[in-house]
């Protein structure tokens, strides 16, 4: 996340996460009864911190307008959202990055809780 960004920088990261955790405290809709359980409880906190990651600060429509790189890479379709989810996915990829150990299955379908969120 970028200091310069009015909005959606680390902050809001962080008041999202909080916002999720006090929704999953009021309502727990996910417990850690089992493995699976953990992995999605994880992949929404995963999803809820880096759901604006590297967002410019500048939305959907400008990005379109300008013709951004980002909104040729993703063909003008959720721009802003599939950038942040693209780029979150490479680092959560990255084995120099890896914080938690899971087998590859696993991995793959915490990716794919994260992009279902």
């Amino acid at each position: 996340y970028s200091a310069e960004v009015p909005y959606h920088n680390a902050t809001h990261a962080a008041d999202v996460l909080a916002r999720l955790s006090a929704i999953l405290r009021s309502d727990p809709i996910v417990t850690c009864d089992t493995k699976e359980d953990a992995l999605l409880l994880l992949a929404g906190i995963l999803a809820a911190i880096v759901h604006d990651y590297m967002h410019p600060g500048l939305n959907n429509s400008f990005q379109v307008a300008t013709n951004s790189p980002a909104s040729r890479a993703f063909n003008e379709q959720q721009v802003l959202e599939n950038l942040s989810l693209n780029r979150s996915l490479e680092l959560l990829r990255d084995k120099s990055m890896e914080f938690v150990t899971l087998s590859k299955r696993r991995h793959q379908q915490l990716c794919t809780y994260i992009i279902e969120l």
